[in-house]
This record gives structure tokens, C-alpha cells and sequence, in this order.
């Protein structure tokens, strides 16, 4: 039987050990965040207080925020036929949160850092 690993001691390990690494993603990830909102397709589909409350996510530099406030509205961007640049945003935030948070329950180090990379690399996608 594997041991399962205390997943809040293995994220604040990681962060200590990213510190400079995942403040750059998180800037990356925030700097989308915020093209995604500044762009055509958001202001196209979401409600204007949406897209209030997600500017001030952005503002607050709160990435879990920011997903939590414009993930729901999935189901437009692909009706809308415009959910490439939703979706780039949605997975480089997803990625980052796997990266620094505790939910998954064996989650690696290597796997953190991985996640990392890959939330940089969504986040060049908006």
C-alpha cells in the first residue's frame, strides 16, 4: 500500500523552493488573465459584472479567484464559437493551481513543476 503524502506540507515545500519560478508563472498567468478580459471575445460574452469581478480577481493577484469567477461561463465561449482563447486561460490557470495548491492527492514534485511549465506555456497562448 502507497503512503499517501501530506499534500499541504508538499505544496508549501514546492513554493519554498519555486518562490522566484512561481511568481513569474503567477505574473504570466495574471497577465493573461488580463488580455483575455481587455479582449474582444470576453467583451463579447461575458456579462459586464463578470467581467468586473474578474478584473478585480486580476487586481487582488488571485489566480484561484480569477477561475473560480469566469469558469462557469464555459458553455458561451463554445457556443459563441469563440473558447480557444477561454480555454488557454482556463488550463494555464488550472495548471498553475495544481502546481500550488493541495488538492490532488499525489501530486509530485516533479508534477508541480511540470504543471508549472505548462501554465507558462498556456498562459503565451491568449
Amino acid at each position: 500500500m502507497t503512503r499517501s503524502m501530506n499534500q499541504v506540507t508538499e505544496a508549501v515545500t514546492f513554493h519554498d523552493q519555486n518562490c522566484a519560478e512561481v511568481k513569474r508563472v503567477e505574473v504570466l498567468v495574471l497577465a493573461a488573465a488580463k488580455r483575455f478580459l481587455d479582449g474582444s471575445d470576453a467583451k463579447a460574452v461575458l456579462p459586464e459584472q463578470v467581467i468586473a469581478e474578474a478584473q478585480a480577481a486580476v487586481g487582488r493577484t488571485n489566480v484561484f479567484d480569477y477561475f473560480s469567477v469566469i469558469r462557469p461561463y464555459a458553455a458561451l465561449f463554445v457556443a459563441a464559437r469563440s473558447s480557444l482563447s477561454f480555454w488557454a486561460v482556463i488550463d494555464s490557470c488550472n495548471f498553475f493551481r495544481d502546481a500550488t495548491s493541495s488538492g490532488w492527492r499525489y501530486m509530485t514534485q516533479e508534477r508541480r513543476r511540470q504543471n508549472l511549465a505548462w501554465a507558462a506555456e498556456e498562459a503565451a497562448l491568449v
